[in-house]
């Protein structure tokens, strides 16, 4: 008897202990499931629930009114995502098969575009191309209505460009060097090597980067809002009925109608991303490649990538110039003048709203950052039950249209027992979660390449998950928190999808400010808050990151 209660006592001593050690990844399950699995079911309830009682009447109505604008979010997506694509291929073949100048600068550009804020293509659309644009009407005399279907592809099709090209270049880059000149030696000329490996071996990327343009496009509502003139998608529709007619169940089917695409899309995302584990290696083994290896494409094939290349680069350009000249010029009986107008204009309100993002930024990637690598830290070496489904879990939003996500942060924290509406907490939570898969597989990609002796070690000799975390793992992943922090820090800054339907009156943020100015045609006001985003968005995460990175060379 005395033996067997000895064991009762052990068993219990044993549980206790193991809830103590992992209750750090206890409360990171119970997080992760508050924060992004229960909104999704809240919209999923609040499509199928109306008053309490089951109905599909939203479902109906959507069947009925918005079958036209499903199709017109899909054409969209698919010409946007199409044209992107390819130019970003061309773009990415320039980067790293091609001899060139100015590669550095390009770079540069792509950088600078992926934290700038959304509409800044749209805002310089119609300064120079609008029915009053610089180019259109004051200097060529034209009467043209830009508005519509091809703006909107237009539109969407640049901004979505630095994206896909940057992970495309990645992908290129990784290509051993090897396999080219084997290609080469079996006889093989520049240009089927470029067909038959580089792209080829770019194929991952290439559908990681259309899946997420395709997405992005999809949820998009402010640009066909801003420029699309009578031409109406479905995001916008969603948007419409949340905040003009508070018709929350027809707001929650359309959203469901674009997660479903979204979400079948993630799936096959999801198996590309970890195809891509493979490049995490390849990347840091082909760093010392030379231009030495570079293709030597047909002189009409390579006139065209450079001319592509160069077009696009010309039209950032114009673009940055067109916002940051924007905020000083004025249009006068035909002459343009100089102002400092438009910055009178930046008044208190506007001021809290920029300081406010500047917080809300901040505060996002500090928390994010750390949650990220716990997670990454789950996933990769912890293995506790269910990190398979948390690791699925925490990827979903990174897929979900942004306007979704808004939404059912909405009809999640309304009520009781977690009420947010109307907080600070809501819209910090919301960006944390939204880019948590980044901030995790920074981690993961960093744990993958270290080996687990150390860990193990430190487990012989007594260390709890406590002091294994603090000590080790966080140590070693310091170049995924710097990752980490400026990716959350300019999404934060830069986004609006979900934050629109976040913030209550008085606490607007710097984007929901910009997508007002633009709205009431106040493009002046417009320019000066984009470069406010844009120069404040460098500056912070160059400082911080030199900041950390300083300090990590010391230690």
């Amino acid at each position: 008897m005395i033996s067997y209660s000895n064991e009762r006592v052990s068993y219990k001593d044993t549980l206790i202990s193991k809830l103590k050690e992992n209750i750090i990844f206890i409360l990171l399950y119970a997080i992760i499931i508050t924060f992004i699995l229960w909104p999704i079911i809240s919209v999923i309830l609040n499509s199928i629930f109306i008053d309490g009682r089951f109905s599909l009447e939203a479902y109906k109505q959507l069947t009925l009114k918005s079958t036209k604008l499903l199709y017109n979010s899909f054409l969209v997506a698919a010409l946007s995502t199409f044209f992107a694509i390819i130019i970003s291929i061309i773009i990415a073949i320039y980067m790293t098969q091609i001899k060139g100048i100015l590669k550095k600068f390009i770079y540069i550009l792509l950088l600078i575009s992926m934290i700038s804020p959304p509409y800044v293509d749209s805002l310089s659309f119609i300064i120079l191309f609008g029915k009053r644009g610089l180019i259109t009407y004051r200097v060529l005399h034209l009467h043209l209505n830009p508005y519509g279907f091809i703006g909107i592809v237009i539109m969407e099709t640049l901004a979505h460009i630095p994206r896909a090209a940057l992970l495309i270049i990645i992908a290129m880059k990784s290509i051993e060097k090897n396999l080219i000149n084997a290609s080469k030696d079996l006889g093989g000329d520049d240009l089927s090597t470029l067909f038959s490996i580089v792209i080829p071996m770019a194929k991952s990327s290439i559908i990681a980067a259309s899946l997420i343009c395709f997405v992005t496009s999809l949820s998009d509502f402010g640009t066909p809002i801003v420029i699309g003139g009578g031409f109406n998608v479905l995001a916008t529709e969603a948007y419409l009925n949340i905040t003009g007619v508070s018709n929350i169940p027809l707001a929650s089917a359309m959203s469901i109608f674009l997660l479903i695409p979204s979400l079948i899309l993630f799936i096959i995302y999801r198996k590309q991303m970890m195809q891509n584990k493979v490049y995490s290696y390849q990347i840091v083994d082909s760093s010392n490649s030379s231009e030495a290896n570079n293709l030597n494409l047909p002189i009409y094939i390579k006139s065209i990538i450079i001319f592509i290349t160069f077009f696009f680069v010309s039209i950032v350009i114009l673009k940055y110039a067109t916002i940051l000249a924007g905020s000083f010029a004025t249009f006068n009986s035909g002459k343009v003048g100089f102002t400092l107008d438009y910055f009178k204009e930046i008044d208190r309100a506007k001021l809290l709203s920029f300081k406010r993002s500047l917080y809300y930024s901040f505060t996002a990637a500090i928390a994010g950052s750390i949650i990220g690598i716990l997670l990454s830290y789950v996933v990769e070496r912890n293995k506790l039950k269910g990190a398979a489904f948390l690791d699925f879990t925490a990827t979903l939003p990174y897929m979900m249209p942004g306007t979704l996500f808004g939404i059912a942060y909405i009809l999640a924290f309304k009520n009781p027992p977690l009420v947010l509406i109307g907080t600070s907490s809501i819209v910090i939570l919301n960006c944390i979660f939204k880019q948590l898969p980044m901030s995790s597989k920074a981690g993961s990609a960093v744990l993958s390449q270290q080996s687990p002796e150390i860990e193990n070690a430190a487990k012989d000799l007594g260390a709890n998950n406590f002091y294994m975390l603090k000590d080790i793992i966080f140590p070693i992943l310091k170049p995924a928190f710097v990752t980490s922090f400026v990716n959350i820090f300019s999404s934060t800054m830069v986004t609006i999808g979900a934050l629109i339907f976040l913030v209550s009156p008085g606490k607007e943020v710097a984007t929901v400010q910009l997508f007002s100015a633009i709205k009431e045609g106040n493009l002046g006001v417009g320019c000066v808050l984009a470069n406010m985003i844009i120069f404040a968005t460098i500056i912070i995460n160059l400082s911080v990151s030199s900041l950390l990175k300083l300090q990590f060379s010391k230690e």
